[in-house]
């Protein structure tokens, strides 16, 4: 399988994007990175309760559009698919928000440990996420 094959100076989401037409990360941020500014920004300025709770749903309104390439790099687009419906019922379920939801979301992190499942392109766009976040919260409370 060549997407699996280590090849020194080519990147997994290099070999995705030779084979699949999978853009990752740096499609994400040729365009601007649209699954921040159309999705997760707009999902955390809304989102209330506590921090840790607006972050981890946050995370997942990320994963239910994002074509993960780490996910796809280490597995494929079926378990990719399986993901999303997984996480969209979490999110039906009131997300990390809701006892069924955090019930039904411990139970996905398990099978994701026990799958080496890591939805690091999700967590990277959160990143960016929390970082635009912040600088626009810093932007609002200082005097012009």
């Amino acid at each position: 399988n060549e997407l699996h094959n280590s090849n020194p100076g080519t990147t997994r989401g290099e070999r995705l994007y030779r084979t699949q037409g999978i853009t990752g990360i740096r499609g994400e941020a040729e365009a601007g990175f649209p699954s921040v500014i159309h999705i997760g920004l707009p999902y955390l300025r809304k989102s209330r309760g506590d921090w840790n709770t607006r972050l981890i749903n946050t995370l997942l309104h990320l994963m239910t559009i994002v074509e993960d390439s780490n996910v796809l790099g280490r597995h494929n687009r079926q378990i990719l698919n399986t993901i999303q419906r997984q996480i969209k019922e979490v999110l039906n379920k009131g997300g990390s928000s809701d006892d069924r939801g955090m019930e039904i979301l411990n139970q996905i992190d398990l099978n994701f440990i026990e799958q080496n499942i890591s939805p690091g392109g999700s967590a990277d766009l959160l990143a960016v996420t929390i970082f635009l976040y912040n600088i626009e919260v810093f932007i609002q409370k200082r005097p012009l």
